[in-house]
């Protein structure tokens, strides 16, 4: 299920948001949740649930900054949600974590019952084990830092497919 209504600045309501907040954002934010939340309870009492894992994830936070800005101030960090329902695993520890978006490759394959060979794969760590992620070792500032380093050979294999001559 793609939630796009909360995409754009000010949001997209469809023909079912109510309008019970006064402005546009709240109101589209609230009818894709319950979009969202009616469309998880049906999987939920569907036969085939006991053998599904729902992998509800956003792919970045907000873009509309204005609607955000009280609860910034208030100290809150806003982050992508992730979450994951019906999972194949548990974790191995319940400590908060700091995660980034490369964690999740890893983590929805094991929440799925995939195993690989390593806790790792790509740059992400799978949060199921106690292995530490990118972000914990390194810290945000930089591994930020390192993501947006020159590489030659990003240059010579992924833009150009091969060798530069």
């Amino acid at each position: 299920m793609l939630t796009a209504d909360t995409h754009h600045i000010g949001g997209y309501p469809c023909s079912e948001c109510e309008d019970l907040y006064g402005d546009r954002y709240s109101n589209v934010i609230r009818c894709s949740s319950k979009h969202v939340t009616e469309l998880v309870q049906w999987i939920q009492e569907q036969p085939w649930y006991e053998n599904t894992t729902i992998v509800l994830v956003g792919d970045h936070k907000s873009m509309d900054p204005d609607w955000f800005k009280d609860i910034e101030d208030s100290g809150y960090t806003r982050k992508c949600f992730y979450t994951i329902i019906n999972s194949v695993t548990t974790p191995v520890t319940q400590k908060s974590r700091k995660i980034s978006t490369y964690d999740l490759f890893p983590t929805t394959l094991a929440s799925l019952g995939v195993t690989f060979n390593s806790n790792r794969l790509g740059l992400g760590t799978n949060l199921y084990t106690d292995e530490e992620t990118l972000v914990e070792k390194l810290g945000f500032k930089k591994f930020d830092k390192e993501l947006t380093r020159h590489s030659n050979y990003y240059d010579m294999y992924v833009l150009y497919g091969k060798k530069k001559e």
